[in-house]
């Protein structure tokens, strides 16, 4: 859970050489943190059921959001 004016507290790596984004890093105390289930080095290939493996980083970023 988070609030309004909280990010998700994980940071996105996007390469043109990889599909799709994987997990860089991960806030302490953050909503990723708490909810245990994410881990550095997860790839990151739909977001809301959307293949995201031929999309630019900002797009990504802003499904996301």
């Amino acid at each position: 859970n988070r609030s309004d004016s909280d990010g998700f507290g994980f940071v996105i790596i996007s390469s043109v050489n990889k599909n799709g984004s994987t997990i860089g890093r991960i806030i302490e105390g953050s909503p990723a943190a708490r909810c245990g289930r994410l881990q550095v080095g997860d790839r990151i290939v739909a977001v809301n059921g959307l293949d995201i493996l031929h999309m630019h980083h900002g797009e990504i970023v802003n499904l996301i959001k």
